[in-house]
């Protein structure tokens, strides 16, 4: 069939009508044509050979299907407020889709041809958004007790070198703060900046918010880890007990190890959570002299006598119990829990932007 069957604007009335969902014998009946008349201008509307994709596109442009709303089926009586609320939601992508097989790859190109027309630039900042997605992470509770606040930038890594947690800087009035690249330091600066700007004027400057939140809440943390891992030290050493910044000579020296207040502190962080550590002791008899406390895998406490072992495992498990029920704790516990919330937010709106067809926003270093 290479012609309309009946007038464009019947047919693109049709054509809506269907697209609503209704029948057939619905649609003839409220067009005033006869049910074939219908099929036949499905049909044609389908044909790609009769109707070209460019003709099908300009017969469903969104002000015609306005138009023949507005003068063909708002004022028809059997056009009810339900079906009209229905009809007004159709546009002429709408159609398309339902109708022609040429539509969806039209749009597979158009996205090929954007993807393709995406240059290395873009490609770089969906990689930074992905990475910015990783450094947002807080140290694992027994890595976030600082001993001294001395000036210095401290960096976690596995025994591969790939660093677990974004860098932490100590400055000289000993505030502590989270270093993240979105800041744009370093040899890529510049492309952290872009980023910056790609968020900004994308519509994700909310992110940039966030990831500032969570970053003096960051700092905020750990110095109230600080503080009571210095509270708890105090104590201990109240007693004249020495402990090492370190947890050196393991199993040479005796006495405290570091990780005997280290443990401590963060078992009453954990419990204020509700997940308290709950770590077996294990001594170990190192030679007829040297006992190791263990406190699961952390080695705390090297006595000369079993007995004096049993001594300081009785001191850290009452300590322990004291430190999970104060204020400080509880401060950290839920401070913890509110960067985690802020941290799945950022994770959210990351996500979306880099998931989005076409980079969002510009900057100095693309063309837009």
């Amino acid at each position: 069939m290479s012609e309309p069957p009946t007038d464009l604007d019947t047919s693109l009335a049709i054509l809506v009508l269907r697209r609503a969902g209704c029948t057939q014998d619905d649609v003839a009946s409220i067009a005033r044509r006869s049910k074939s008349t219908v099929g036949d201008v499905e049909r044609w509307f389908t044909h790609t050979q009769a109707l070209p994709y460019s003709e099908a596109v300009k017969l469903c442009d969104d002000a015609a299907i306005k138009r023949v709303i507005d003068i063909d089926l708002i004022p028809n009586e059997q056009v009810d407020k339900k079906l009209l609320e229905k009809v007004l939601q159709i546009t002429g992508d709408d159609i398309l889709r339902q109708y022609r097989v040429d539509y969806l790859k039209k749009k597979a190109e158009e996205t090929t041809i954007a993807r393709y027309k995406e240059g290395s630039h873009q490609q770089k900042m969906r990689e930074l958004a992905g990475r910015l997605i990783g450094e947002i992470s807080l140290p694992w509770i027994m890595d976030s007790f600082i001993v001294e606040l001395k000036p210095q930038q401290l960096l976690y890594a596995d025994s591969r070198g790939n660093r677990l947690y974004p860098p932490i800087i100590i400055a000289k009035d000993e505030k502590i703060s989270v270093e993240i690249s979105i800041e744009g330091k370093g040899e890529i600066g510049h492309l952290h900046k872009g980023l910056r700007s790609h968020l900004e004027t994308g519509g994700f400057s909310g992110v940039l918010d966030k990831i500032r939140d969570w970053r003096k809440g960051g700092g905020q943390y750990l110095k109230q880890c600080h503080d009571l891992l210095a509270v708890v030290m105090g104590e201990i050493q109240g007693g004249k007990a020495k402990i090492p910044n370190e947890d050196v000579e393991l199993n040479k020296k005796a006495g405290f190890k570091l990780s005997f207040p280290v443990t401590i502190c963060g078992d009453a962080v954990e419990t204020a959570s509700g997940h308290p550590l709950g770590l077996l002791y294990e001594p170990e008899a190192l030679t007829n002299s040297l006992w190791l406390l263990r406190y699961g895998a952390f080695g705390i406490y090297l006595a000369q006598t079993k007995k004096e072992l049993e001594r300081y495992q009785r001191m850290h498990k009452k300590l322990m119990a004291k430190y999970a029920s104060e204020p400080a704790a509880k401060g950290i516990a839920e401070l913890r829990q509110k960067l985690y919330n802020i941290r799945d937010q950022i994770y959210r709106q990351l996500q979306v932007f880099g998931d989005m067809e076409r980079v969002p926003g510009h900057c100095e270093l693309c063309s837009h």
